[in-house]
């Protein structure tokens, strides 16, 4: 285009951008065949792998659902160790407190 424009031939130029958007339109045809010929093969990949991938997720939930299942199961295990001692703590100090109580009444009296 450049060279026919230097040239002063104004028909040149028309045919050499005529040519040149009949390329780009050719490009784009086939950019646009590629695009749909890589959308289908990725579409059908995905189609095709799902299952195993739902697969993955359902055995991915079920355990997760069993360690927590398990550390329930110990935390409740811990609780029931935990509470007698704490009752027999709190029993104590719930006599040491009203034993002061009943002393303090003493000696106000």
């Amino acid at each position: 285009i450049v060279k026919a424009k230097k040239a002063g031939n104004p028909a040149a130029v028309l045919k050499q951008t005529e040519q040149d958007k009949e390329k780009a339109e050719k490009d784009a045809d086939v950019a646009r065949t590629n695009l749909d010929d890589g959308s289908h093969r990725v579409l059908r990949e995905a189609k095709r792998i799902q299952p195993l991938v739902e697969q993955d997720l359902t055995k991915c939930l079920l355990d997760y659902a069993e360690l927590q299942v398990k550390y329930s199961k110990l935390n409740g295990e811990a609780f029931e160790k935990l509470i007698p001692p704490l009752m027999d703590a709190n029993a104590k100090l719930t006599a040491k407190a009203e034993d002061a109580a009943a002393d303090a009444g003493k000696s106000e009296a």
